[in-house]
């Protein structure tokens, strides 16, 4: 008896283990990248529409940035897409920004059945009066799956960039301080 309860038990949790549905991960972790970079292209192109259309339009999705030009921390679908859409309007905001581009790589990606998480590096390039310059970030995505598609819940940029270039200015602020202290005695 005893042996029976065992084995109806262990079929019972492979029985339940077994219709549990399968995840092909690369094929899940190449659409995640596919709709992060998609809705990225979308955003450049400042294309409203397609970017709504990678994201879930509820009162919890978050965008979160950082950088030496401004901190912004957004929570709530309509309060995201109207920030954008007055981001996208300013004309003058995208005018230097000749030839925008972005490389990403280094992704590291958690699937789970209907969710995910996305952390990756992008370097953002693009011309300006003759002059290449490239902007450093790391960035991240939670993801949601909603009727079979991944829409981008969660966006958090951090600017690498700015944080070197403080970095970089106040170690040369501090060998000025030396070589003046120096030069005083």
């Amino acid at each position: 008896m005893k042996k029976n309860l065992i084995l109806i038990l262990v079929l019972a949790v492979l029985a339940a283990t077994s219709c549990q549905e399968q995840i092909d991960v690369d094929k899940e972790k190449e659409a995640i990248i596919a709709v992060v970079n998609a809705q990225s292209e979308a955003y450049m192109a400042r294309d409203l529409e397609t970017v709504s259309s990678y994201m879930v339009q509820d009162s919890l999705n978050i965008r979160l940035r950082a950088n030496k030009w401004e901190y912004d921390y957004t929570v709530g679908w309509e309060k995201l897409a109207e920030l954008m859409d007055k981001d996208f309007a300013n004309d003058s905001a995208w005018a230097k920004y000749e030839n925008l581009r972005y490389e990403r790589k280094d992704f590291n990606i958690k699937v789970y059945p209907k969710s995910a998480w996305a952390v990756f590096k992008t370097v953002y390039i693009w011309e300006e009066d003759t002059v290449t310059n490239k902007w450093k970030n790391i960035e991240t995505r939670i993801l949601e799956k909603v009727d079979g598609e991944w829409k981008i819940a969660y966006q958090c940029n951090i600017g690498k960039s700015s944080y070197k270039e403080k970095k970089e200015k106040e170690e040369a602020a501090e060998g000025e301080e030396a070589e003046t202290e120096e030069s005083t005695e």
